[in-house]
Protein backbone atom coordinates (compact mmCIF):
# COMPACT_ATOMS: atom_id res chain seq x y z
CA UNK A 1 0.00 0.00 0.00
CA UNK A 2 1.25 3.51 -0.87
CA UNK A 3 1.22 6.15 1.38
CA UNK A 4 -1.73 8.06 -0.68
CA UNK A 5 -3.68 5.06 -0.27
CA UNK A 6 -3.84 5.81 3.66
CA UNK A 7 -5.46 9.23 3.10
CA UNK A 8 -9.61 9.82 2.34
CA UNK A 9 -11.69 12.42 1.43
CA UNK A 10 -10.93 15.82 3.05
CA UNK A 11 -7.82 14.54 5.22
CA UNK A 12 -5.47 16.94 5.79
CA UNK A 13 -2.85 15.26 4.05
CA UNK A 14 0.20 17.62 4.81
CA UNK A 15 -0.17 17.62 8.59
CA UNK A 16 -0.45 14.48 9.02
CA UNK A 17 2.62 13.71 7.28
CA UNK A 18 4.02 16.61 9.58
CA UNK A 19 2.63 14.39 12.83
CA UNK A 20 4.29 11.39 11.14
CA UNK A 21 8.15 12.25 9.93
CA UNK A 22 8.50 14.63 13.32
CA UNK A 23 7.18 11.87 15.53
CA UNK A 24 5.00 14.53 17.24
CA UNK A 25 2.34 12.74 17.50
CA UNK A 26 0.98 10.98 20.99
CA UNK A 27 -1.69 8.46 21.09
CA UNK A 28 -4.50 10.00 22.82
CA UNK A 29 -6.47 8.56 25.45
CA UNK A 30 -9.94 7.47 25.69
CA UNK A 31 -12.84 6.53 28.30
CA UNK A 32 -14.85 3.28 27.93
CA UNK A 33 -18.49 2.73 27.60
CA UNK A 34 -19.06 3.70 31.23
CA UNK A 35 -17.40 6.86 31.00
CA UNK A 36 -13.79 5.18 33.22
CA UNK A 37 -10.51 5.77 32.08
CA UNK A 38 -8.86 3.20 29.84
CA UNK A 39 -5.78 1.94 31.76
CA UNK A 40 -3.51 2.03 28.21
CA UNK A 41 -3.75 5.13 25.55
CA UNK A 42 -5.48 4.14 22.53
CA UNK A 43 -3.64 2.92 20.56
CA UNK A 44 -2.04 0.13 22.75
CA UNK A 45 -6.39 -0.28 23.96
CA UNK A 46 -7.20 -0.81 19.65
CA UNK A 47 -3.83 -3.28 19.19
CA UNK A 48 -5.54 -5.55 22.28
CA UNK A 49 -8.80 -5.38 20.48
CA UNK A 50 -6.97 -6.23 16.72
CA UNK A 51 -5.66 -9.38 18.64
CA UNK A 52 -9.00 -10.34 20.43
CA UNK A 53 -11.54 -13.20 19.05
CA UNK A 54 -14.32 -11.79 20.24
CA UNK A 55 -15.59 -8.12 19.00
CA UNK A 56 -15.06 -7.46 15.09
CA UNK A 57 -16.20 -3.96 15.20
CA UNK A 58 -15.39 -0.99 17.52
CA UNK A 59 -16.50 2.29 18.17
CA UNK A 60 -14.22 5.05 18.49
CA UNK A 61 -16.08 8.39 19.48
CA UNK A 62 -15.36 11.79 19.95
CA UNK A 63 -16.05 15.37 19.91
CA UNK A 64 -15.55 17.15 16.78
CA UNK A 65 -11.74 17.93 16.15
CA UNK A 66 -10.62 15.72 19.20
CA UNK A 67 -8.58 13.85 16.64
CA UNK A 68 -10.30 10.46 15.79
CA UNK A 69 -9.18 11.16 11.90
CA UNK A 70 -5.80 11.65 12.64
CA UNK A 71 -5.49 9.09 15.35
CA UNK A 72 -6.83 6.52 12.54
CA UNK A 73 -4.32 7.75 9.82
CA UNK A 74 -1.38 7.23 12.52
CA UNK A 75 -2.56 3.80 13.43
CA UNK A 76 -2.79 2.90 9.58
CA UNK A 77 0.96 3.53 9.00
CA UNK A 78 1.93 2.14 12.22
CA UNK A 79 0.15 -1.21 10.87
CA UNK A 80 1.54 -1.17 7.02
CA UNK A 81 4.90 -0.43 8.68
CA UNK A 82 4.62 -3.71 10.56
CA UNK A 83 3.12 -5.36 7.56
CA UNK A 84 5.74 -4.34 5.25
CA UNK A 85 8.54 -5.69 8.29
CA UNK A 86 6.20 -8.81 8.94
CA UNK A 87 3.48 -9.25 6.23
CA UNK A 88 2.32 -12.95 7.90
CA UNK A 89 1.24 -11.62 11.34
CA UNK A 90 0.58 -8.35 10.14
CA UNK A 91 -2.68 -6.20 9.24
CA UNK A 92 -3.72 -4.25 6.22
CA UNK A 93 -5.79 -0.80 6.90
CA UNK A 94 -7.92 0.37 4.35
CA UNK A 95 -9.60 4.22 5.50
CA UNK A 96 -13.19 4.58 3.74
CA UNK A 97 -14.43 8.61 4.34
CA UNK A 98 -18.10 7.91 5.52
CA UNK A 99 -19.05 11.49 4.16
CA UNK A 100 -19.31 9.80 0.91
CA UNK A 101 -22.76 8.26 1.80
CA UNK A 102 -24.03 12.09 2.20
CA UNK A 103 -24.10 12.06 -1.78
CA UNK A 104 -27.89 11.47 -3.41
CA UNK A 105 -28.14 7.47 -4.37
CA UNK A 106 -25.08 5.91 -2.93
CA UNK A 107 -25.24 2.35 -1.76
CA UNK A 108 -22.14 0.64 0.31
CA UNK A 109 -21.07 -1.14 -2.67
CA UNK A 110 -20.81 1.86 -4.57
CA UNK A 111 -18.55 3.40 -1.58
CA UNK A 112 -16.45 0.27 -1.50
CA UNK A 113 -15.65 0.07 -4.90
CA UNK A 114 -14.73 3.31 -4.89
CA UNK A 115 -12.29 3.28 -2.57
CA UNK A 116 -10.53 0.32 -4.25
CA UNK A 117 -10.67 2.02 -7.50
CA UNK A 118 -8.57 4.66 -5.70
CA UNK A 119 -6.40 2.46 -4.60
CA UNK A 120 -5.88 0.38 -8.19
CA UNK A 121 -7.86 -3.00 -6.73
CA UNK A 122 -11.09 -4.64 -7.52
CA UNK A 123 -13.35 -6.46 -5.60
CA UNK A 124 -11.65 -9.77 -6.25
CA UNK A 125 -8.28 -8.75 -5.35
CA UNK A 126 -10.38 -7.40 -1.91
CA UNK A 127 -11.49 -11.22 -2.07
CA UNK A 128 -8.18 -12.26 -2.17
CA UNK A 129 -6.52 -10.29 0.07
CA UNK A 130 -9.18 -10.78 3.12
CA UNK A 131 -8.73 -14.68 2.49
CA UNK A 132 -5.19 -14.57 3.23
CA UNK A 133 -4.39 -11.43 5.65
CA UNK A 134 -5.18 -9.45 8.55
CA UNK A 135 -7.55 -6.83 7.30
CA UNK A 136 -8.63 -3.88 9.67
CA UNK A 137 -11.50 -1.42 7.69
CA UNK A 138 -11.54 2.18 8.88
CA UNK A 139 -15.09 3.31 8.65
CA UNK A 140 -13.98 7.60 9.43
CA UNK A 141 -17.16 10.23 10.49
CA UNK A 142 -20.79 7.87 10.65
CA UNK A 143 -21.40 11.27 11.92
CA UNK A 144 -20.84 12.91 8.24
CA UNK A 145 -23.11 10.76 7.42
CA UNK A 146 -26.05 12.58 7.11
CA UNK A 147 -26.44 16.20 7.29
CA UNK A 148 -29.68 16.27 9.40
CA UNK A 149 -29.63 14.37 12.59
CA UNK A 150 -33.61 13.53 12.55
CA UNK A 151 -35.39 10.09 13.07
CA UNK A 152 -35.01 9.09 9.43
CA UNK A 153 -31.87 10.17 8.28
CA UNK A 154 -30.13 8.52 11.49
CA UNK A 155 -31.99 5.28 10.85
CA UNK A 156 -31.48 5.62 7.25
CA UNK A 157 -27.14 6.10 7.97
CA UNK A 158 -27.18 3.17 10.10
CA UNK A 159 -29.17 0.90 8.15
CA UNK A 160 -26.07 1.87 5.13
CA UNK A 161 -23.53 1.15 7.52
CA UNK A 162 -25.07 -2.16 8.89
CA UNK A 163 -25.00 -3.21 5.23
CA UNK A 164 -21.25 -2.10 4.28
CA UNK A 165 -20.42 -4.03 7.77
CA UNK A 166 -22.74 -7.19 6.93
CA UNK A 167 -22.50 -7.36 3.20
CA UNK A 168 -19.41 -5.82 1.86
CA UNK A 169 -16.89 -5.92 4.51
CA UNK A 170 -18.71 -9.27 5.98
CA UNK A 171 -15.35 -11.52 5.56
CA UNK A 172 -13.00 -8.61 7.16
CA UNK A 173 -11.70 -9.74 10.45
CA UNK A 174 -12.15 -6.17 12.21
CA UNK A 175 -14.06 -2.62 11.26
CA UNK A 176 -13.12 0.64 13.22
CA UNK A 177 -16.24 3.21 12.58
CA UNK A 178 -15.33 6.80 13.94
CA UNK A 179 -18.06 9.32 14.98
Amino acid sequence: VKQAGLFIENDDRNSLIELWKEGRYLSPRALDSSRSPLPNPLNATMREWLSEESSRVSLLLADFGDGKTAFTYMLARELISEFRDKPRDGWIPIRLALRWFSRPNVNSRDLFRARLEDLGSDVAQWRDLVESRKVLVILDGLDEMTKSLNEDAVRSAIDLLTDCCNVELEQVQKILITC
